[in-house]
């Protein structure tokens, strides 16, 4: 990866603009040489073309030569840009920052708790997904041991004091195993986001928000499905901690179910029925509001008698009244 080079920041011809437009040309230059290291190329067969590589190095070479960090000429910049535009596109979702959130580069470590020496972001997350894994297992493993110290207790009087514990951990139960649910889904996830050079660090607050979803999920599952069917129509029935960790795994689960349940219990109005209701009742239930002036005036018209005429008539006057 490319050094950046000294800056006297004090300077007079240093402005905001010269620090910014040299940082985008550091990045394009991270990311174009990983893009040549690795052979990258996208699913569609599109790799980096040589005018993007000649148009980033070339303005990577005249920054680096140019003591004063003066801007290079604007049609210079406008080819660098565009070359890095394209770039960017070509590489998405790979760009600089997530390069340097996975790289081993102890010049973008970070320190944190859980990397005494500083570790990547993505490492140092993935070790906080781990430490909450373990956390929630934890919870399952106690509640098992409780169930065990239950069984082996010789009074009832012991029974009793276990079953106390027992009866709480039990409520939690399914919450901590929809939180192992959501961080089994995570780790799997940063597996992946680290292998290949995706890692975000703008995405923390979803991971965030995935753990809490799937531990509420693994809590509230329990209360609306006991059993799951299969695409062949089979129907299995699972425990709470397996419904709460299948919860918590996807999420999607307790939404399909609550939709279900919802589609079940809720009545669907729409037009169409509200229509075929009326259609359906009694003319002796009809009310004025449920007749029309055309309608009237049709009966009018294939009246045959002159009393069938006269109240059509006031009928018509009526309506006419509440227009």
């Amino acid at each position: 990866m490319p050094s950046t080079p000294k800056i006297n920041t004090s300077s007079s011809t240093l402005d905001i603009i010269a620090v910014k437009f040299w940082n985008e040309v550091v990045e394009a230059t991270e990311l174009l040489d990983y893009a040549i290291a690795s052979g990258y190329e996208t699913e569609d067969g599109r790799k980096v073309s040589p005018e993007m590589i000649s148009n980033i190095k070339e303005i990577h070479q005249h920054l680096e030569a140019c003591e004063d960090t003066k801007l290079p000429p604007t049609d210079e910049m406008a080819k660098f840009e565009k070359a890095y535009y394209d770039l960017s596109n070509l590489m998405s979702p790979i760009t600089a920052m997530t390069l340097r959130d996975t790289s081993d580069d102890p010049r973008y470590f970070e320190e944190s708790l859980f990397a005494y020496s500083g570790a990547s972001v993505a490492k140092i997350w993935n070790r906080k997904m781990m430490a909450w894994t373990l956390f929630f297992i934890f919870i399952a493993i106690l509640q098992n041991t409780l169930e065990i110290a239950w069984g082996k207790a010789s009074t009832p009087a012991d029974k009793l004091d276990w079953s106390y514990f027992q009866i709480v951990l039990g409520i939690f139960l399914p919450f901590a195993y929809g939180g192992i649910g959501a961080c089994t889904y995570l780790l799997k996830s940063l597996h992946y986001f680290i292998y290949n050079r995706t890692f975000d660090r703008m995405r923390k607050s979803e991971y965030y928000n995935r753990i809490l979803l799937g531990v509420v999920s693994g809590g509230t599952i329990t209360l609306l499905v006991s059993q799951a069917e299969t695409d062949g129509g089979k129907v299995i029935t699972l425990s709470a901690s397996a419904l709460g960790f299948l919860a918590g795994y996807n999420t999607d689960f307790l939404f399909s179910a609550i939709e279900r349940i919802t589609g079940a219990l809720l009545p669907k109005i729409s037009a169409e029925s509200i229509q075929k209701q009326k259609s359906a009742m009694p003319k002796s239930h009809l009310t004025l509001n449920d007749i029309s002036v055309n309608d009237l005036l049709q009966k009018y018209a294939s009246a045959s008698t002159d009393e069938e005429k006269t109240m059509i008539a006031t009928l018509l006057e009526r309506l006419g009244k509440r227009i």
